[in-house]
């Protein structure tokens, strides 16, 4: 008797675009219904700073690299362990990649001969912010890399989701629909969002082809693609509490290299740590959950060709 295969959801888009927003509410439409399941978080640097958003649930931690090419591998046998060994097979499994994480390769590795037997893969929803889509274009306010990054989310994912819409006006909106009707394949459907609020059952629909002939073409492509090469993740474990307007005041002074900001943080005159998520522009500090407290801080600086040096230099005279 063949086994069921569990049905896999892959979620990419650029660093701060909403992804874990969208995942989260995700998962909570999943439990409602009474499903279980299982979620893989990737983060470039040592640490995931977003776990405690998914003490809950079944979690595959994959760190220290991006899931499409350095740890590639160690994601398919990964995978394949787990599928393998455990005892209660999950309902659904969401994949969250990094931010810089290229799709098809990616799917590269889930389309490994060995996972097939275990999985089925649904779709790959690309997550899109609408607000800073045009300067992440511009060739002024952004990198080539980034750009290249971007380029890869929109040609394979099999839905785009135009996320934080409510933070556009009407003009600017409307150019970026239009920028991004020129750059995704005709068939990929898009679905404005806020907050990633976006019909359970759109997200949840079989949208990614199993074509074996464009999976060889696209290995072909894989072995030439690594756009991301120059991105990098700096770590910092602050020792002593933070000041609030210091932490924002440094945040704001970092080069425009830095595309994102993670973090645990222990702000002064706050009982608890809290989860610090930055893009430039944008600033949120959410308290963690008394489960979390162990007391350590450390923050993730992700960018591309940053000096490591410079940055730990800043951080220090902040302090």
């Amino acid at each position: 008797m063949e086994q069921k295969k569990t049905p896999v959801y892959v979620l990419t888009g650029f660093l701060g675009s909403g992804k874990t927003t969208l995942l989260k509410e995700m998962l909570t439409a999943e439990k409602s219904a009474g499903r279980t399941p299982a979620v893989v978080l990737n983060e470039l640097g040592e640490a995931n700073v977003e776990k405690s958003y998914f003490n809950e649930e079944t979690l595959i931690e994959k760190l220290n690299g991006c899931i499409c090419c350095t740890i590639q591998t160690d994601l398919t046998d990964d995978l394949l362990d787990f599928f393998t060994y455990s005892k209660k097979k999950p309902d659904v499994m969401f994949i969250e990649g990094t931010g810089v994480a290229d799709p098809l390769q990616v799917m590269d590795g889930l389309t490994d001969p060995r996972l097939q037997a275990f999985i089925d893969i649904k779709s790959v929803i690309g997550v899109v912010d609408a607000a800073r889509y045009i300067e992440y274009q511009s060739m002024f306010s952004s990198s080539k890399e980034v750009r290249e990054v971007l380029r890869s989310h929109l040609l394979h994912s099999s839905l785009l989701i135009l996320n934080k819409v409510d933070e556009c006006d009407v003009r600017t909106l409307e150019k970026v629909k239009k920028k991004i009707d020129k750059a995704k394949p005709s068939s990929v459907p898009v679905i404005e969002a806020s907050f990633g609020d976006v019909l359970h059952e759109e997200l949840m629909m079989s949208r990614f082809e199993h074509n074996s002939e464009n999976s060889q073409k696209q290995r072909q492509e894989i072995q030439h693609s690594h756009s991301h090469s120059h991105f990098q993740a700096l770590h910092i474990e602050p020792e002593t509490q933070l000041q609030k307007e210091n932490l924002k005041n440094w945040l704001e002074s970092l080069p425009e290299q830095v595309v994102r900001v993670k973090g645990i943080v222990h702000m002064k005159g706050e009982g608890k740590r809290a989860i610090l998520q930055y893009s430039p522009g944008s600033l949120s500090l959410e308290p963690l959950s008394h489960r979390d407290e162990d007391g350590g801080q450390r923050l993730i600086i992700i960018g591309y060709n940053i000096n490591s040096a410079d940055i730990n230099e800043s951080f220090s005279k902040m302090m």
